[in-house]
């Protein structure tokens, strides 16, 4: 049979194919090539953030952060959201399901 990639080429005319009997070599995997990002990158929201409130100092905001309640309701489907960080601790809140 002849691959699809190879049909849409030819559209419909002779496809030639050299064949290469390999079996008796050892396999060793390609090492695959670091390529940076080259593209360009796009800006979310507004041009200049609104800056609702400055904290005076960020382990203020840290406290605050991780102080908020965060009202669940009983009667609706909730779920457990975990995060992993880079020390190794583990933050763990419950949410409703129509929580943003």
């Amino acid at each position: 049979e002849i691959p699809v990639e190879l049909q849409r080429l030819v559209h419909g005319g002779q496809v030639n194919l050299d064949m290469e009997d390999h079996q008796e070599q050892e396999y060793v995997k390609p090492r695959l090539r670091f390529k940076a990002f080259s593209g360009e990158g796009q800006k979310l929201g507004s041009l200049t953030p609104e800056i609702v409130s400055t904290p005076s100092s960020p382990e203020e905001e840290e406290k605050s952060i991780l102080n908020a309640p965060v009202l669940i309701d009983d009667s609706m489907p909730a779920t457990k959201i975990q995060i992993r960080l880079a020390d190794g601790s583990r933050l763990i809140q419950r949410f409703n399901q129509t929580h943003r």
